[in-house]
Protein backbone atom coordinates (compact mmCIF):
# COMPACT_ATOMS: atom_id res chain seq x y z
CA UNK A 1 0.00 0.00 0.00
CA UNK A 2 2.95 1.78 0.18
CA UNK A 3 1.78 5.46 -0.08
CA UNK A 4 -1.75 5.12 -0.35
CA UNK A 5 -3.37 6.55 3.24
CA UNK A 6 -7.18 6.19 2.35
CA UNK A 7 -8.93 3.19 1.67
CA UNK A 8 -12.68 3.12 -0.36
CA UNK A 9 -14.35 -0.19 -0.59
CA UNK A 10 -17.43 0.63 -2.25
CA UNK A 11 -20.40 -1.94 -3.56
CA UNK A 12 -19.13 -4.08 -7.57
CA UNK A 13 -21.74 -1.70 -9.18
CA UNK A 14 -20.21 1.39 -8.59
CA UNK A 15 -16.25 0.17 -8.62
CA UNK A 16 -16.03 1.73 -11.96
CA UNK A 17 -17.45 5.02 -11.42
CA UNK A 18 -15.64 5.59 -8.49
CA UNK A 19 -12.23 4.76 -10.20
CA UNK A 20 -13.11 7.65 -12.74
CA UNK A 21 -14.25 9.99 -9.65
CA UNK A 22 -11.37 9.44 -7.15
CA UNK A 23 -8.21 10.94 -7.41
CA UNK A 24 -6.27 7.44 -7.95
CA UNK A 25 -2.78 8.50 -6.00
CA UNK A 26 -4.59 9.99 -2.84
CA UNK A 27 -7.47 6.64 -2.41
CA UNK A 28 -6.83 3.57 -2.93
CA UNK A 29 -10.05 1.77 -4.86
CA UNK A 30 -10.79 -1.70 -3.41
CA UNK A 31 -13.68 -4.39 -3.72
CA UNK A 32 -15.38 -5.84 -1.18
CA UNK A 33 -15.17 -9.51 -2.20
CA UNK A 34 -13.80 -11.67 -4.83
CA UNK A 35 -14.09 -14.90 -6.78
CA UNK A 36 -10.62 -17.29 -6.75
CA UNK A 37 -11.32 -18.22 -10.44
CA UNK A 38 -10.44 -15.94 -13.40
CA UNK A 39 -13.44 -17.66 -15.42
CA UNK A 40 -16.10 -19.97 -15.34
CA UNK A 41 -19.44 -20.97 -14.57
CA UNK A 42 -19.70 -18.86 -11.30
CA UNK A 43 -22.85 -16.94 -11.81
CA UNK A 44 -22.64 -13.76 -9.96
CA UNK A 45 -18.84 -14.03 -8.75
CA UNK A 46 -16.50 -10.77 -10.01
CA UNK A 47 -13.24 -12.24 -10.38
CA UNK A 48 -9.89 -10.59 -10.02
CA UNK A 49 -9.64 -9.93 -13.52
CA UNK A 50 -12.80 -8.07 -13.51
CA UNK A 51 -11.77 -5.92 -10.36
CA UNK A 52 -8.53 -4.81 -12.28
CA UNK A 53 -10.85 -3.69 -15.23
CA UNK A 54 -12.99 -1.56 -12.59
CA UNK A 55 -9.53 0.06 -11.51
CA UNK A 56 -9.61 -1.99 -8.11
CA UNK A 57 -5.90 -2.61 -6.54
CA UNK A 58 -6.80 -4.18 -2.71
CA UNK A 59 -9.83 -6.66 -1.96
CA UNK A 60 -11.26 -7.63 1.24
CA UNK A 61 -11.43 -11.29 1.71
CA UNK A 62 -13.05 -13.27 4.55
CA UNK A 63 -14.79 -10.22 6.69
CA UNK A 64 -16.54 -12.38 9.59
CA UNK A 65 -20.27 -11.57 7.21
CA UNK A 66 -18.77 -12.97 4.58
CA UNK A 67 -18.03 -15.79 6.74
CA UNK A 68 -21.15 -16.34 8.35
CA UNK A 69 -23.88 -15.03 5.87
CA UNK A 70 -22.00 -16.78 2.35
CA UNK A 71 -19.95 -19.55 3.93
CA UNK A 72 -16.71 -18.55 3.36
CA UNK A 73 -14.60 -20.76 5.14
CA UNK A 74 -11.01 -20.27 5.61
CA UNK A 75 -9.88 -22.54 2.87
CA UNK A 76 -12.15 -20.54 0.56
CA UNK A 77 -9.94 -17.50 1.76
CA UNK A 78 -6.74 -18.78 1.12
CA UNK A 79 -8.17 -19.53 -2.56
CA UNK A 80 -8.86 -15.66 -2.74
CA UNK A 81 -5.46 -14.79 -1.16
CA UNK A 82 -3.48 -16.86 -4.22
CA UNK A 83 -6.05 -15.63 -6.50
CA UNK A 84 -5.40 -11.98 -5.68
CA UNK A 85 -1.89 -12.30 -5.76
CA UNK A 86 -1.49 -14.00 -8.63
CA UNK A 87 -2.86 -11.27 -10.81
CA UNK A 88 -1.07 -8.15 -8.43
CA UNK A 89 -4.12 -7.37 -6.26
CA UNK A 90 -3.44 -6.56 -2.63
CA UNK A 91 -5.46 -9.21 -0.39
CA UNK A 92 -6.65 -7.37 3.02
CA UNK A 93 -7.55 -9.99 5.03
CA UNK A 94 -10.38 -10.11 8.17
CA UNK A 95 -9.85 -12.44 10.68
CA UNK A 96 -10.95 -12.13 13.75
CA UNK A 97 -12.61 -14.03 17.12
CA UNK A 98 -16.42 -14.88 17.98
CA UNK A 99 -17.79 -14.21 21.32
CA UNK A 100 -17.57 -17.63 22.19
CA UNK A 101 -13.77 -18.08 21.16
CA UNK A 102 -13.34 -15.31 23.09
CA UNK A 103 -15.35 -16.62 26.11
CA UNK A 104 -13.21 -19.76 25.77
CA UNK A 105 -10.05 -18.31 25.69
CA UNK A 106 -8.98 -18.93 22.32
CA UNK A 107 -9.19 -16.33 20.52
CA UNK A 108 -5.40 -15.80 19.50
CA UNK A 109 -5.73 -19.76 18.36
CA UNK A 110 -8.15 -19.13 16.65
CA UNK A 111 -6.78 -15.91 14.80
CA UNK A 112 -3.69 -17.84 14.39
CA UNK A 113 -5.39 -20.65 12.66
CA UNK A 114 -7.02 -18.03 10.27
CA UNK A 115 -3.85 -16.10 9.81
CA UNK A 116 -1.62 -19.75 8.84
CA UNK A 117 -4.41 -21.05 6.78
CA UNK A 118 -5.33 -17.82 5.01
CA UNK A 119 -1.06 -17.84 3.89
CA UNK A 120 -0.57 -21.53 3.23
CA UNK A 121 1.31 -21.62 0.20
CA UNK A 122 1.66 -17.43 -0.27
CA UNK A 123 5.41 -17.52 -1.73
CA UNK A 124 7.95 -15.84 1.19
CA UNK A 125 8.59 -13.39 -0.83
CA UNK A 126 4.63 -12.83 -1.42
CA UNK A 127 4.04 -12.38 2.42
CA UNK A 128 4.87 -8.99 3.02
CA UNK A 129 2.13 -7.82 0.33
CA UNK A 130 -0.37 -9.27 2.59
CA UNK A 131 -2.70 -7.12 4.56
CA UNK A 132 -3.93 -8.51 7.91
CA UNK A 133 -6.94 -6.85 9.62
CA UNK A 134 -7.81 -8.06 13.17
CA UNK A 135 -11.66 -7.21 13.40
CA UNK A 136 -13.10 -9.16 16.62
CA UNK A 137 -16.47 -10.54 15.30
CA UNK A 138 -18.32 -10.18 18.76
CA UNK A 139 -16.83 -6.28 18.22
CA UNK A 140 -19.39 -5.64 15.07
CA UNK A 141 -22.77 -3.65 14.56
CA UNK A 142 -24.93 -1.93 16.69
CA UNK A 143 -24.75 -5.15 19.69
CA UNK A 144 -20.68 -5.19 19.44
CA UNK A 145 -18.42 -4.18 22.15
CA UNK A 146 -15.90 -2.25 20.90
CA UNK A 147 -12.32 -4.25 21.43
CA UNK A 148 -9.65 -2.73 24.21
CA UNK A 149 -6.52 -1.57 23.65
CA UNK A 150 -5.21 -4.61 25.58
CA UNK A 151 -7.71 -7.08 24.10
CA UNK A 152 -6.08 -5.93 20.83
CA UNK A 153 -2.84 -6.02 21.21
CA UNK A 154 -3.18 -9.46 22.89
CA UNK A 155 -4.00 -10.31 19.23
CA UNK A 156 -2.08 -8.74 17.12
CA UNK A 157 1.21 -9.72 18.91
CA UNK A 158 0.97 -13.33 18.64
CA UNK A 159 3.56 -14.80 16.03
CA UNK A 160 1.82 -17.55 13.70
Amino acid sequence: MDEFNLLSFPPFPYLSQMAQTINAEAIQLGAQNMCWQDSGAFTGEVSPLMLKDCGVSIVEIGHSERRAMFGETDNTVNLKVLAALKHGLTPLVCVGDTADEKKWGVSVESVVRQVKIALFDVPFDKVTDVILAYEPVWAIGEEGTPATKEEAETVQSCNP
